[in-house]
């Protein structure tokens, strides 16, 4: 069992026992204001009631306590991934069902549930297992309040139906701060808001949880109780609360209490008795097999994890972008990627967090191991409660996601050429030719320097960035001067000044157009002639291809189109295909329709520049 200094059990001690001496003075109140109620049962009739449960009911119960606390060991699990504690899911669901089993019955939920989940949790410590124990009261709090607001204002007969709204529209609001907010910033900390899938995923067991628990009470009831579910769901919603608000080992007394007072043309006793059967079943043989877990402590994980790795940490990072197989691998360079990997980084991809997804860019770094690759992808983005999603892959990887359950639209057109095979002097680059004599008339001069002008270029880079309305970004390159740096730059001069550059990313077998910023009054023709350049050297280097980067897909799924928004001016277009490229489909895969949309959101919002869409002048 991990250690915990004196100094921080005393603190916790010192935090939790006040609360819970407070707590019990209001149960101790709470059973007090019913005291004459409760002075006038039968207790005889309540152990007969007990005794009067059958086998059939024993059984029911049990099957419905075993669903109920299946779902309680995935509050762990989901609270786990929102706090990215890279613990296996199987244990921290282990731990959960332990925690929440023991903590119930003894009362101090919180704090024994700490203590439960720092014993089977050896890489957690004493303070994060506090942390974990509190995610997992607020997360259960909050499906709570939900679900409850819910059903109280669909089954109570005094309220009106669409009371059920509030609680709906507050969860709306939550998945609308999830959706569009930015970090919240707190104590210089980014701290992300709860992703979609975990929302939904705390609600969803909020409703599977409470409900089981509430089957199981009802199957114990006699038979001589005519109650409907409904009204005993929303009941023991609010005795739930009641008990949860207490603090009292197992919520005994304000859990009855309240239960009675929402039942009033109920017998007593029965219920009780029914009660009775329900704390063996729910709330002492759950504890029982807890300690069980607890006194085996923890287990080995059993599922390989998933490595995600900044690049500064990477020191093969050079070689493994030069034996890529795709020059877009150089993006890793850039601070908001990672490299996703098993622990022999065979699978590997390049990855980045964009809002609600797990997004990699374009294919595995070993084409080979695709499929391990995608798998990867899924368990990372499902120990982040994310979505996983590919962006810009290729037909082969395309079809591997396919298989695996994924939904797989196009969403661009990669266009590229052999620079091998390539010349100008063919009938359709006569507005190539147009254009190259025009930059050569105006005196435009490439170059390739070993030293890079890099204020002139920032300079450039800032006006065009101004003109434009703001640099795209994630999949795009913006100008940095380390990462500029490390690509292949070509340079524009005029009576020896700049006009305007590209850069590239580069690789083994590919080079691929990145930057290209030019001045508002840089003669006709000046990218032609840089790109040209570029293309002679791709042919001398013998690179079999050249890369022009994507446009937007013809025929773009209409729903997907006007999320991303990414409607490539026709200056552009006409630039790149005044090469005649070649063209090669991409495309998007998400798990399903919904996450599609949701991940193409993300991304365009990841791309989009920070004032307006830009406006290309390459014509």
């Amino acid at each position: 069992m991990p250690k915990a200094t004196p100094s921080i059990l005393a603190m916790q001690v010192r935090k939790y026992a006040p609360r819970q001496g407070v707590l019990l003075l209001l149960a101790a109140g709470f059973v007090a204001l019913f005291y004459e109620q409760l002075s006038a049962l039968d207790f005889s009739a309540i152990w007969g009631g007990f005794h009067a449960v059958g086998a059939l009911q024993w059984a029911g119960a049990l099957l419905a306590t075993g669903c109920s606390f299946w779902a309680v060991g995935r509050y762990d699990a989901v609270v786990h991934r929102i706090l990215a504690t890279k613990t296996c899911e199987k244990q921290a669901r282990r731990a959960g069902i332990a925690g929440i089993a023991i903590s119930q019955t003894l009362g101090m939920g919180v704090f024994t549930g700490a203590l439960v989940r720092w014993r089977m949790l050896p890489e957690v410590s004493l303070w994060q297992a506090m942390r974990l124990s509190a995610a997992v009261a607020l997360s259960f709090l909050a499906g709570w309040a939900v679900v409850t607001g819910v059903a109280v204002a669909l089954f109570s007969p005094m309220l009106p139906p669409w009371l059920a709204l509030v609680p709906l529209a507050a969860v709306g609001v939550l998945i609308t701060v999830s959706v569009f907010a930015p970090p919240l910033v707190l104590f210089n900390r980014h701290i992300q808001w709860p992703t979609l899938p975990a929302i939904t995923s705390i609600i969803g067991l909020s409703v599977l949880d409470t409900m089981a628990a509430a089957v199981a009470l009802y199957i114990l009831l006699p038979d001589d109780v005519v109650i409907s579910f409904a009204t005993l769901y929303s009941a023991f919603l609010l005795a739930l609360g009641a008990a949860l608000v207490s603090g009292t080992p197992g919520g005994v007394g304000p859990f009855e209490v309240t239960l009675l007072a929402l039942l009033p043309d109920v017998g007593a006793e029965p219920v009780l008795g029914a009660v009775l059967a329900f704390r063996a079943v729910y709330y002492a043989l759950p504890a029982l097999l807890g300690l069980a877990l607890l006194a085996r402590g923890a287990k080995p994980a059993t599922q390989t994890p998933a490595i995600l790795t900044k690049p500064a940490t990477i020191p093969y990072l050079n070689g493994l972008i030069a034996n890529a197989p795709f020059a877009e691998a150089n993006l890793l360079r850039q601070g908001d990627k990672m490299l996703l990997s098993q622990t022999d980084n065979a699978a590997a991809l390049i990855v980045a967090s964009t809002g609600q997804t797990l997004t990699a860019l374009r294919d595995p770094l070993n084409p080979q191991h695709t499929t391990d690759a995608l798998q990867t992808l899924r368990r990372a983005a499902l120990a982040q409660a994310r979505i996983p999603c590919l962006y810009k892959c290729n037909a082969r990887t395309a079809a591997h996601a396919r298989r695996m359950g994924f939904r797989v639209l196009p969403i661009a057109q990669e266009v590229w050429l052999d620079p091998r095979k390539f010349t100008p002097d063919t009938p359709n680059h006569r507005q190539l030719r147009r254009k190259l004599r025009k930059s050569a008339a105006a005196g435009i001069i490439v170059t390739r320097p070993d030293t890079l002008p890099l204020s002139e270029m920032a300079a450039i880079s800032d006006e065009w960035v101004r003109q434009n309305g703001g640099e795209r970004r994630f999949s795009m390159g913006v100008f940095d001067p380390d990462f500029v740096q490390s690509q292949q730059v070509y340079l524009a001069m005029q009576n020896g000044q700049l006009q305007g550059f590209i850069t590239l990313n580069t690789c083994h077998t590919e080079w691929s157009l990145d930057l290209m910023r030019q001045r508002g009054d840089a003669p006709d023709g000046t990218m032609h002639a840089l790109l040209m350049q570029a293309i002679r050297d791709g042919a001398v280097a013998n690179i079999p291809r050249l890369s022009l980067a994507a446009l937007p897909y013809p025929q773009q799924n209409r729903l997907l189109k006007q999320i991303l928004k990414q409607g490539t001016g026709n200056g552009l277009r006409q630039f790149k295909m005044s090469f005649g490229p070649n063209r090669q489909t991409l495309y998007i895969a998400a798990p399903n329709r919904a996450a599609l949309c949701l991940a193409g959101f993300d991304i365009a919002r990841a791309i989009s520049p920070a004032l307006r869409p830009p406006q290309d002048h390459y014509d």
